[in-house]
């Protein structure tokens, strides 16, 4: 009865004076504590001081309302938005509801795993008329795929509608969508993750409102339009508004909690469209994010870092675990689980439930509070559904209490967020609408709420809290209501398709083929992506249809370069000849003139075609100037072309109506250079040739620096992008290893040609193809392009009149003429605005239909803007695998073309698909290329002349670099990079101590102790190059093997054949005899397939693990590494067991008469072709290095001192050198933080110092430490960079690759880091630390290949190299050779050389020297 009389007390209270409801409800509180309830610091002690921290002063709570009140400033600055914890993310809802909102509106609320479908019907009074219905959602579907989920929905929401009549209305419907998403638009939501068991991985990064509308659109019985997406807080204060204009707050606190608040639009930085802000917008919070950056963490209680702990994402929704439903019951169990541990409770009662997590539900608590003081009917209740069934009445006001410390501290936080935000609004009146499990069901929380909101506000603010039932539904029908008032049906293109559906059914039906869903549309990428990797694959390029030519052009535009250059544009009947001049900045002067080819002139020979082109240029240079014919020509020929040089290129077929037969096959090049010199008056020497593509790349470059790509949209479609050479296999080793990057042309229009696009091409697509002077052929294109997106429109409109649905009682025979539908009329047709037709009606004008039904004119513009919005959704897909590719995370992208420079909406079709291909992974800037193919052409004429200048080395001293004479600039970066710079003396010092241990790993009785331990090989002979014959190898160095098959035909000529296999990775920790099983029937079927398996094959076994090699053919394994786990192995001889699995099997005659390491390899593989080739080194992921050693100092070896093998190869393993503590001099604090968090430490210590695998993180410590100072990205914080390993090294390589003065590739990098914004400064910094890294790394080699150069006496050595760091570092091989040039003083001479392939062919050639040996 107390209790009861106590809750009427405050509710009467509810509407008065805020201050005398404070002064009055503490009195009565207090009498009520002094009449029932002893205190419990008395009545048990132990749960008193557990939960003293969970009672919050009021210093405490006033602190926390300052703390909000920051991070909900933070999170709405554009600077600080990323580093916040409170997001505060744009809702795009502008205005709040009237009450005068009036029509029929749906409403879909999917919460969980039910949902609920409601209809209203607004009166205009602020009254409102609702049906709802309640369908539940199975587990299957629950976990199972996104559009059958979403079918279900419709399903659902279609039923109601008949139910309820409405199923022939075109209603709006507003989307409750409860779960993470990123708000793009106010009807565009990009899922981020499922929660409350859903789990349809399809869904997430796609938009839910167009997954939904898609679903709709599917049903013939429904006409529904889903115009807004928002969430349960925004629907919460959208319903209370409704009828309480004062309502600026909306708070969830349920199973999680947030809120969302009106704010001023003038301080939402984060919203993008500033052109369309009104006065105010509503903010969702998500303050539940709160204390993730420590704000937080002043007032945690050691139960609450444990809960967080103990929870499945650990440091995040820091205040929602202190405050939501779904962790006050955890809280709650943990606390009691101390007391049980002390003894203090429960003391002769089993507790096994309890041990349990989250056993004790918040529903518990709730029950508990609601017993009147001295009850405990429902805490009984609890307690027995725990196990525990005879509680003393002292536990039972234990439990109690604890209930309520727990659920009192829950209230005053929220109270504190609320407080925070009417103090955010500055308003002297606020409603407060509020809904969520928890404030429904506990007994006290809205007293709590009202009493800790009253406490901490200013007197004179007056305040209300409301709750709002079904918020989430009610809020999504009237969002609904206020999107289609300010967004008028008629403009909504899904509006138009659903009107086409009713008006004019058939254009609807042939037009809905056209339509792409997502999941189409996600797997064109993924096709797309495999055609594009079979099209850099050196051989299956042959078979692909996405051609992928390498362009030869390795950089891209700095915007400095300088010079005077033609430039000639042929990509269509009319092109352009220009004049071009760079002076060193943005600005560029160009001239040009426009030519016209003859129809005849298309399809006429070579020779003629060339020479009206030469007669062109002719005629520009002497309408021009004297002198101008004297100028390098780059020649931008957009026609599908295969580059074999910089200025050689073969055309591979005729487009855009051309088809002068005698070109195809030739370099149009050189075609073009004979016309030139046919004519005599002209000196113009063509210096390089790209297509329309790169030139869109180029000269986008020019401006953006983060453009990867161009692509052209024009009258045919293509496009290229920047990419690691190294994945461009059919360019040359060696140009793959000098350019790190190089522009690959995709030729994608011929995507499809293989029937990969069957899928979505329409029975138009193939008429149109059928009839095309190239059937089969461009089919990506002719989906695509301006030259027949005016065709597909022409068919269209031919079979609707043909059916008589269009244009009745009309005749057009100009229209029954292929080519006459331009697309230029597309484009003025889609000029119109909605509900004007002047265009559209001008346009059939033209082909005889005069005076149209405005129903026809709008079946037209409906089949153009369908036609054009398929076109850009294909173009999307590739641009989206194009950005995955290229693994950027902010590119520009430069566009060039008719159809998307002159259609009215083609740009934004574009992005919006784009974007929702990306799953708000990357960032994306479409740009309209500047100056195009003239500026491009002269861009790659200036690289081209530079290029054919002669090399010279010069003899004095190389500078130090531009970044890292700018270190000093840098003090802090200075001191610490100090230490890494190694002088004369220390590296003399290196090579000495390296040789004294080697030395020690040679000799018998020192080798026990030697560090460097320098196994023997037992490979005597390196190949003379006379070894003939067909050798298998195999490469085993982790989870993907090799199975070579090596023909030596002479010194020179040796074809490889190769495959590569994929181990299971239940392999990898399985038995020893099923992993060499299964490696023997790769080889066995490898065999078959060659042809080989009858005959006796030898094989060389590249064995990439660590060995003792007690002979030739034996090779002992001391330890797995990589991952690999096999048992039975270690201390067994690797090739017996290899060879006992082939005898198994019985189908092979395989001998493996050879085992190797991949050092080993390089050298003899080196030295196949440099018969001096004395050293194989190995500077990758790790480090290693061979050589060839007089057989009497290898010790070691049983026959040292009477073999008649005067050499023999010794492995190193020099990456252990320094273990025993002889690099300490020379190493520095961050080595040894390296070393001690590797996975072992004290091990491979001159690998930590050299290698790929710890470079990178070398430099993120350094950065780090420079952050923490201040003296370097200053305002700036990244989560990335604190990441170990983050930093990868191949980074090194490509910040060093940027040009003196210029960031391109580490401002690339920096964003793909999350720093943003980083100076200039800043940028030379990062520079200068890479080459410091590099640079010692460069140095260390050195000092080792000096002192095994010293070590054999080698007076001229080849040395063989691989390895990752070599090979794609820009200067590393140029570091090497000045260091050990310096450290040799001419005493020797010597030559670097990249290893081909050293752990295939390398043990092949191994296996012809042991199989000759043998023999």
């Amino acid at each position: 009865m107390l209790a009861t009389k106590f809750l009427q007390f405050s509710a009467h209270f509810q509407n008065k004076s805020i201050a005398k409801f404070q002064v009055q409800r503490r009195q009565h509180s207090a009498r009520i504590l002094r009449g029932q309830r002893p205190h419990p610091k008395t009545q048990f002690q132990e749960a008193y001081e557990l939960c003293a921290k969970l009672q919050l002063s009021n210093a405490t709570l006033h602190e926390l309302v300052k703390r909000t009140t920051g991070e909900l400033k933070r999170g709405l600055d554009q600077q600080q938005h990323a580093q916040a914890s409170v997001k505060c993310y744009p809702t795009h809802v502008q205005q709040l509801p009237t009450g005068q909102e009036q029509g029929k509106f749906l409403a879909v609320d999917l919460a969980g795993s039910d949902f609920r479908v409601l209809l209203f019907k607004l009166s205009g009074k602020r009254q409102m008329q609702i049906a709802s219905r309640k369908c539940s959602i199975s587990k299957q579907l629950r976990s199972g795929c996104g559009e059958e989920l979403f079918d279900y929905v419709a399903r659902c929401l279609a039923k109601f509608c008949k139910r309820h009549q409405v199923a022939k209305d075109i209603l709006p419907l507003g989307f409750a969508f409860n779960f993470a998403y990123e708000q793009q638009a106010l009807d565009r939501g990009v899922l981020s993750s499922w929660s409350k068991g859903f789990d349809c991985n399809d869904v997430v990064g796609q938009d839910v409102v167009q997954l939904l509308q898609a679903a709709l659109n599917r049903r013939e019985d429904l006409l529904v339009q889903v115009v807004a997406v928002l969430n349960a807080a925004t629907g919460t204060l959208l319903a209370c508004a409704f009828k309480q204009p004062a309502c600026r707050i909306g708070l969830i606190v349920g199973d999680s909690t947030n809120a969302c608040y009106v704010e001023q639009s003038k301080n939402v930085q984060m919203f993008e469209n500033k052109n369309s802000l009104k006065c105010h917008m509503l903010i969702n919070t998500e303050w539940g994010a709160m204390g993730e950056d420590g704000a937080l963490e002043f007032m945690l209680t050691p139960f609450d870092l444990m809960l967080d702990k103990l929870s499945a994402e650990p440091g995040k929704r820091i205040f929602e675990k202190c405050i939501s439903s779904c962790y006050l019951g955890e809280l709650v169990r943990l606390i009691l689980l101390e007391l049980i541990c002390q003894g203090s409770i429960f003391r002769t009662q089993s507790c096994e439930r309890l041990q349990l997590k989250n056993q004790f539900d918040c529903g518990f608590i709730c029950d508990i509070e609601s017993d009147a003081v001295g009850s405990y009917v429902h805490c009984k209740q609890v307690l027995a559904e725990l196990g525990i069934l005879k509680p003393s009445v002292k536990d039972m006001a234990c439990v109690r209490y604890i209930c309520e410390a727990v659920s009192t501290r829950s209230a005053k936080l929220v109270a504190c967020g609320i407080v925070a935000l009417i103090n955010k609004m500055q308003l002297q009146h606020v409603v407060v609408a509020i809904d969520g499990s928890l404030y429904r069901c506990h007994p006290r929380y809205h007293t709590l709420l009202l009493h800790n909101v009253a406490n901490l506000l200013h007197p004179s603010i007056r305040f209300n809290i409301v709750h709002t039932k079904d918020g989430a539904g009610v809020g999504a029908a009237l969002l609904a209501a206020l999107a289609a008032e300010s967004n008028p049906p008629e403009k909504c293109s899904i509006y138009e398709m659903t009107v086409a559906q009713v008006e004019f059914p058939e254009a609807y039906a042939i037009c809905k083929q056209f339509t792409l869903s997502v999941a189409q549309m996600l797997e064109i990428r993924a096709r797309l992506r495999g055609e594009i990797e079979k099209g850099l694959g050196k051989e299956t390029n042959p078979t692909a249809v996405v051609k992928c030519y390498a362009n030869y052009i390795h950089t891209l535009p700095t915007g400095k370069e300088t010079g005077k250059f033609l430039a000639l544009d042929i990509g269509g009947r009319v092109f352009r000849v220009m004049h071009v001049t760079l002076n060193g900045t943005p600005d560029v002067d160009i001239i040009s003139k426009s030519f016209v080819v003859d129809k005849a002139l298309m399809t006429a020979s070579g020779q003629i075609f060339f020479d009206f082109i030469a007669e062109c240029l002719h005629t520009f240079c002497k309408e021009l100037a004297p002198g101008v014919g004297y100028l390098p020509l780059g020649l931008c020929f957009a026609f599908p072309i295969k580059k074999i040089g910089p200025n050689k290129a073969i055309l591979t077929t005729w487009t855009k109506g051309f088809s002068c037969p005698d070109v195809v096959g030739q370099d149009v090049v050189q075609l073009l250079q004979e016309a030139i010199e046919r004519r005599g008056d002209l000196k113009i020497r063509t210096v390089a040739i790209i297509n329309d593509t790169t030139a869109t790349l180029m000269s986008s470059a020019f401006r953006h620096k983060n453009c990867q790509m161009g692509i052209v949209v024009g009258t045919g479609c293509n496009a290229c992008y920047l990419e690691d050479s190294k994945n461009v296999e059919l360019l040359e080793e060696a140009e793959r290893n000098k350019h790190p990057k190089t522009i690959v042309n995709c030729e994608w229009g011929a995507f499809g040609d293989n029937g990969a696009l069957d899928f979505v091409r329409t029975p138009i697509d193939q008429l149109l193809d059928s009839e095309s002077i190239n059937p089969r052929k461009q089919t990506f294109e002719k989906c695509t392009s301006g030259l027949y997106m005016g065709e597909l429109l022409r068919l269209i409109l031919i079979e609707l009149l043909d059916k008589g649905v269009i244009f009745k009682n009309f005749k057009s025979d100009l229209l029954r003429e292929p080519g006459k539908l331009e697309p230029k009329f597309i484009f003025q047709i889609e000029s119109d605005l909605p509900g004007q037709y002047h265009n559209t009606a001008a346009v059939m004008d033209y082909f005889g239909f005069r005076r149209v039904l405005r129903r026809d004119l709008d079946c037209v513009r409906y089949i153009c803007q369908t036609i054009t919005k398929r076109s850009a959704q294909l173009v999307a897909c590739g641009i989206a695998c194009l950005i995955d590719k290229v693994k950027c995370t902010d590119c520009s992208v430069g566009i060039e073309g008719g159809v998307y420079r002159f259609h009215p909406n083609y740009h934004d079709y574009l992005l919006y698909n784009v974007t929702l291909l990306m799953k708000g992974a990357a960032r994306c800037e479409l740009v309209l290329s500047d100056y195009g193919a003239g500026l491009a052409a002269a861009l790659v004429a200036s690289v081209a002349r530079k290029s054919v200048t002669p090399r010279i080395r010069s003899v004095l001293p190389k500078p130090r670099s531009f970044a890292m004479a700018a270190i000093t600039q840098f003090p802090a970066a200075f001191e610490i990079c100090k230490p890494f710079m190694l002088t004369d003396q220390q590296m003399q010092e290196i090579v000495v101590r390296l040789n004294k241990e080697i030395n020690m790993g040679l000799g018998r009785d020192t080798h026990a102790r030697a560090v460097v331990k320098c196994y023997i090989t037992h490979v005597h002979d390196l190949p003379s190059g006379n070894e003939r014959g067909r050798f298998l190898a195999l490469d085993l160095g982790g989870t993907n093997f090799r199975v070579l098959l090596v023909t030596l035909s002479s010194d020179s000529d040796v074809d490889i054949l190769s495959k590569s296999y994929v181990m299971d990775k239940s392999l990898l920790v399985g038995p020893g005899r099923a992993l060499f099983d299964f490696i023997a029937e790769c080889l066995s079927n490898f065999c078959k397939e060659q042809n080989i398996d009858k005959e006796e094959m030898p094989l060389g076994f590249t064995f990439s693990f660590p060995v003792q090699q007690i002979g030739l053919d034996k090779g002992i394994l001391t330890s797995w590494t990589k991952g690999f786990k096999c048992e039975g192995v270690i201390g067994k001889n690797v090739v017996e067991l290899l060879q006992h699995a082939i005898e198994r099997r019985g189908d092979v005659k395989i001998k493996i008469v050879a085992i190797l390491n991949d050092t080993t390899g390089t050298l003899v593989s080196c030295a196949y072709k440099q018969r001096n080739c004395r050293i194989g080194l190995i500077v990758g992921t790790g480090s290693n290095a061979c050589y060839m050693e007089r057989t009497g100092n290898t010790e070691m070896y049983e026959g040292y001192q009477t073999s008649n093998k005067p050499n023999m190869i010794v492995n190193t393993e020099w990456g252990a050198f320094g273990d025993n503590g002889v690099l300490d001099f020379v190493r520095t604090s961050y080595d040894k933080r390296i070393d001690q968090e590797s996975i072992n430490p004290h091990k491979q210590t001159f690998e930590k110092c050299i290698s790929g695998m710890y470079m990178g993180e070398l430099v993120r410590l350094i950065i780090v430490d420079l952050m923490e100072q201040g003296a370097i990205f200053k305002n700036l914080k990244s989560q990335s960079i604190y990441e170990k390993w983050r930093f990868e090294t191949s980074f090194i390589s490509e910040i060093e690759s940027d040009e003196p003065g210029h960031h391109r590739n580490c401002a690339n990098i920096l964003d793909q880091l999350g720093i943003r914004g980083a100076t200039d400064n800043d940028m030379q910094c990062v520079q200068a630390i890479c080459e410091t890294i590099s640079t010692r790394s460069a140095k260390l080699v050195s000092c080792g290949l000096v002192c095994l150069i010293n070590k054999m006496n080698a007076k001229d050595c080849a040395i063989g190299i691989d390895g990752g760091v070599y090979r794609f570092h820009p200067k590393y091989h140029d570091l090497l050779v000045d260091n050990m040039t310096k450290l040799l003083r001419g005493s020797a001479k010597f030559e670097l050389l990249l290893s081909e392939d050293g752990s295939g062919r390398g043990a092949a050639l191994i296996a012809s020297v042991a199989a000759s040996r043998k023999k």
